[in-house]
Formats: structure tokens, C-alpha cells, sequence
């Protein structure tokens, strides 16, 4: 279970401002997410595989639940 966090003290503060300024651009193709460098560090990076549509539909069903995205942009 998640513990409430002041939003002011948490770094996934970041997070938001970030998915507001550039989720669409970056979901629209503008953006490669490439993962070559870190899966040079990473055992287990370099034996996952690509994210099934399901986990992505779970993730941007998520994003709208939490108002991070409306219908139309993600």
C-alpha cells in the first residue's frame, strides 16, 4: 500500500510537470525512447523485451484516471 506523501517533498513531483509538457509529442512519435544505454548496466533491461499493448493501455487508462492526460491526448 502507498504511504501519503507531501506532494512538495516528493520528486515524482517532477514527474507530472514533465508528463504535461511532453507526453504528446513524445506519444505522437517525436521522441525515440531508446533504452541501448541502459541496458549496457542492466541485466535485467537487456533480457526484457518490448511492453505489450495491454501494459500500455493499463498505463495510459491510469494517466486519464489521474487526470495526468484528457481523452484526446494520450
Amino acid at each position: 500500500m502507498l504511504q501519503k506523501t507531501d506532494e512538495k517533498k516528493s520528486p515524482a513531483r517532477y514527474v507530472k510537470d514533465f508528463l504535461n509538457d511532453h507526453l504528446i509529442r513524445m506519444a505522437c512519435g517525436g521522441v525515440i525512447m531508446d533504452t541501448e544505454r541502459a541496458q549496457e548496466w542492466s541485466s535485467r533491461l537487456q533480457t526484457m523485451g518490448a511492453l505489450e499493448i495491454e501494459m500500455v493501455g493499463k498505463y495510459v487508462g491510469a494517466w486519464r484516471r489521474w487526470s495526468f492526460c484528457i481523452e484526446n491526448s494520450c
